[in-house]
């Protein structure tokens, strides 16, 4: 995970070294503008016997900016979320002597992200929210040297959630933007009680990382001078 942070910020870096600056979203002509989002989760979940961010999944859906004032604007976004954790250890058994034990934990989310954006400059900006989530399906499952049941039809994930987002982005064109986004969940995905002893104890928490392409649907009249924009 720690590579693929880094090696995200130093692509980001070396866009921004060589960038030029950009018409932004701050034009008269943009009161509200819809974007299509293309992106991909890794996250983990809190509360396992499992560390790490191995957990791959789709981050996709549309968002409509509004502009409030200035250099502030303000979005919504519908997204399809895929969350949840995958986990590795090893262990030791008297019959079979030492094995990997591996659990795999699948969540598909509705979410509704409401987000405050900073246009510092032309050519990225900076973001804060929150996003309410609907759970649509999840499963789990625990291989290990034998079966072990993980009653799934009581040890159900909470419907719905909340989190707390903060990021920012490049602005790669006047119409595409790179989103790199931090997410964390601020009421359980599961309570304790229904958590199975075998893969984990305590309230459940999910934390992510998103990186999305934004195309953003401008008006055809939009300036490329960048002096008209400000």
């Amino acid at each position: 995970m720690v590579k693929a942070v880094l090696f995200s910020l130093s692509f980001l870096w070396c866009l921004s070294a060589n960038a030029q600056p950009l018409p932004s979203l701050n034009n008269s002509d943009n009161t509200f503008v819809a974007g299509i989002i293309f992106g991909g989760n890794i996250s983990k979940v809190s509360g396992t016997n499992y560390n790490g961010y191995h957990k791959l999944g789709f981050n996709t859906g549309l968002s409509v900016y509004g502009h409030i004032k200035n250099k502030w604007w303000a979005s919504i976004e519908i997204l399809y979320s895929q969350k949840g954790m995958i986990g590795v250890r090893e262990e030791n058994s008297d019959v079979v002597g030492p094995y990997f034990e591996k659990y795999y934990m699948r969540l598909n989310y509705a979410e509704l992200p409401v987000m405050l954006h900073f246009f510092q400059e032309k050519w990225y900006h900076f973001s804060v929210g929150a996003s309410y989530s609907m759970l649509l399906n999840s499963s789990e499952d625990l291989v290990s040297y034998q079966p072990t049941n993980l009653y799934t039809n009581i040890a159900t994930f909470n419907q719905r959630e909340f989190d707390f987002l903060a990021g920012g982005g490049l602005h790669v064109n006047k119409n595409l933007y790179l989103n790199i986004r931090y997410q964390k969940s601020l009421t359980p995905i599961r309570a304790a009680f229904r958590v199975p002893p075998a893969v984990g104890a305590g309230n459940q928490y999910s934390t992510l990382f998103a990186i999305q392409l934004v195309y953003m649907l401008r008006n055809h009249n939009l300036s490329d001078d960048p002096a008209a924009d400000y």
